[in-house]
């Protein structure tokens, strides 16, 4: 950067330095006729002039303009439209063109109540590497931790584009109406240590690092290759061969993190992990304090990799789930975090055909603690694999990301 502005000021310097010759070349061509005298006398007057321009006058004109130069950014937003939507959650996208300097941009939003901010959304702030395009944002809802009926309203949200490290110096604004509630009125958050540690009903049964959790009689899936590459058995029908896949009424993520395939944005990840893994790591906890103070208990750790927009996700085996299953969790953060700026939770299912659908996405501020769940009825009979994964948001500092008894119940 220090060379950058260094070249910059040369270039200004030449290009003042230029206009003072072009200036002096033309009085010089009109004294052609007169003596050698007046043209000393004008070559003076050329250093005089240069040294004038490199006066502390002209050094502060300079050094404005460089300033003026370097400050001229130039985008604009030409459309915004929501893709994804649910209570607590939209992700819009927004195109772009004509952005100067790409890569010193950042794309941010607001969200807006009757004209001004709301405090009680979080939306990406994401870097551009292009000129034009098109990029996906997301809004989160946060909801307010002194509030009875947990519904948030929104009139518009507006997008912008601004500086690096300067998201105040907005520019090439873009103005979306979104008039919606956000959140769920039923979603009671309890308080206390009941809220977060789990009664032993509530809590599925078999905790064995072996042992599969109430699993009914298995289910025959055909794979459509003679040779079928699983953990679970296989069964020849013919020269087709099929897994067996077993029917889950009640899971549990935490006694069962063994056998999800665990990655972050740089690569594999072993089980457990090392707490001092840059790459990120997972760990079960089976007991401890979030940062709200609260008392846990089977607290499945998920720290994002080590650097901006880090992630890191498990992909659970292949089950056939169940009718009325639901998947709940809470989600937060382990007690003594201080630097980090809150995380994203989502859980995913995922089909044979590799198809991805998102069931929850939730943004976890570092000081609270969220209550996850998802009705999971509509994929009764079908084989899928559940996967959790954590964003680190913007930064990746003190992410400690837990899931307290992350799991799968019957109603």
């Amino acid at each position: 950067m220090e060379a950058k502005k260094n070249i910059i000021v040369v270039f200004v310097f030449f290009f003042l330095l230029s206009g003072l010759c072009w200036a002096q070349e033309t009085d010089s061509s009109e004294g052609a006729k007169q003596s050698s005298a007046s043209e000393t006398s004008q070559e003076k007057g050329f250093l005089d002039s240069l040294t004038e321009a490199l006066g502390e006058a002209a050094k502060e004109t300079l050094e404005e303009k460089v300033e003026d130069w370097k400050k001229d950014y130039r985008g604009r937003i030409t459309a915004v439209k929501m893709v994804e939507e649910d209570a607590q959650h939209v992700t819009l996208e927004v195109s772009y063109k004509r952005v100067s300097r790409p890569d010193d941009v950042y794309i941010s939003g607001e969200v807006l109540r009757r004209g001004s901010p709301s405090p009680d959304f979080v939306v990406d702030r994401l870097p551009l590497t292009k000129k034009r395009g098109v990029i996906r944002l997301n809004v989160y809802y946060v909801e307010p931790e002194t509030q009875d009926v947990r519904v948030g309203r929104s009139d518009q949200i507006v997008v912008y584009l601004h500086p690096a490290g300067e998201p105040d110096k907005r520019f090439g604004e873009y103005y979306l109406t979104l008039v919606k509630k956000w959140g769920l009125e039923e979603t009671k958050e309890a308080s206390g240590e009941e809220a977060i540690t789990l009664t032993d009903e509530e809590v599925t049964s078999g905790e064995t690092e072996g042992e599969d959790l109430s699993l009914a009689p298995v289910t025959d899936v055909k794979t459509g290759t003679k040779e079928a590459s699983s953990s679970f058995p296989t069964r020849q029908i013919g020269s087709v061969a099929r897994l067996s896949i077993p029917s889950v009424k009640n899971y549990d993520f935490y006694t069962q993190a063994h056998r999800a395939k665990w990655r972050s944005s740089r690569g594999t990840l072993p089980f457990p992990g090392r707490d001092n893994d840059q790459r990120g790591f997972v760990r079960r906890i089976p007991q401890g304090f979030l940062s709200t103070g609260n008392k846990a208990v089977r607290l499945l750790e998920t720290h994002p990799a080590w650097e901006r927009a880090g992630w890191i996700e498990g992909e659970y085996p292949l089950m056939v789930l169940g009718p009325k299953v639901h998947f709940k969790a809470v989600a937060g953060f382990l007690k003594g975090v201080k630097a980090s700026d809150g995380a994203i939770f989502k859980v995913l299912i995922k089909d044979q055909k590799g198809r991805k659908r998102l069931l929850i996405s939730r943004f976890v501020p570092a000081n609270r603690y969220v209550h996850l769940e998802a009705d999971l009825s509509r994929y009764a009979g079908k084989a899928v694999s559940i996967i959790l994964y954590v964003n680190s948001w913007r930064t990746s500092a003190q992410d400690w990301a837990v899931w307290v008894a992350p799991r799968l119940t019957t109603k």
